[in-house]
């Protein structure tokens, strides 16, 4: 009688401590899980893009873009060689795409720049095709920027697109807001002397031959045939009774 009272506490202390374990591991592999998942979801962002959008003049323009995810992973380095042509002349611009993930969802945000040229040339025109008189400074430093709709200036700012599942590579940006390529002499930007076009935010889409390219990659990266017990050990196949883990998900099968 007084060894199993003694007794009593050290394997109810035995088993706590199993819990606590067990609940640290499953722990451990849903946020793997999630860092993984994150991961194949950005990583599937790197490649061709195109945006389509709607230029001043009217009709519809399509903007081919290279995009390739830095180091941190927290946005794109975006690149085309020709974003606009004014008098046979095309003209490059870099520019930066925020990522953000949230559970299965991802947005992208457009990251417009005030304080350095999105353009490694500087406009060689004196005429602009929009806003200001023919001038003729000793910079035409180009720039990316929106109308701040309370200022009702232009500025650097990050044009959101909607949440979209991580299986749809078409990206929706905010029909209130608009795209300036804007001519300033100054760097930062502050205030131009004219700009060259407007283009009415549109969509980003991911180049593929398979629209759902990303989201086959995704769905690969995240589901599994891969097992676990709560202790956090590979199992070699699907138990057929019990409880185990899978894809970050506990599992029991009576």
């Amino acid at each position: 009688m007084v060894n199993s009272i003694h007794n009593c506490p050290l394997r109810w202390g035995v088993h706590s401590n199993n819990i606590v374990k067990m609940k640290k591991t499953l722990f451990t592999l849903l946020f793997a899980t999630f860092l993984s998942t994150a991961f194949a979801q950005k990583s599937q962002l790197t490649g061709e893009w195109k945006l389509t959008a709607s230029p001043f003049e009217g009709g519809t323009e399509v903007i081919t873009f290279t995009a390739t995810l830095s180091s941190d992973k927290t946005y794109l380095e975006c690149h085309t060689d020709q974003f606009f042509t004014r008098n046979s002349k095309a003209y490059p611009m870099d520019w930066k795409i925020s990522i953000e993930t949230e559970g299965d969802n991802i947005r992208l945000g457009w990251v417009l720049d005030a304080e350095k040229p999105a353009s490694t040339q500087e406009y060689q025109d004196t005429q602009y095709a929009i806003g200001g008189a023919p001038v003729d400074e000793n910079h035409r430093y180009i720039y990316l920027l929106s109308e701040n709709t309370e200022t009702q200036k232009l500025e650097g700012m990050t044009l959101w697109s909607n949440w979209q599942s991580s299986a749809d590579a078409v990206f929706e940006l905010p029909k209130t807001q608009q795209i300036y390529a804007a001519v300033s002499p100054n760097i930062p930007y502050s205030g131009g002397v004219g700009y060259i076009d407007i283009w009415a935010s549109g969509k980003l889409q991911k180049n593929s031959s398979d629209p759902s390219g990303i989201s086959d990659i995704t769905r690969k990266a995240s589901i599994s045939d891969v097992y676990y017990d709560l202790q956090g050990r590979r199992l070699q196949s699907k138990p057929e009774k019990g409880i185990y883990i899978q894809n970050g998900k506990k599992y029991i099968i009576k």
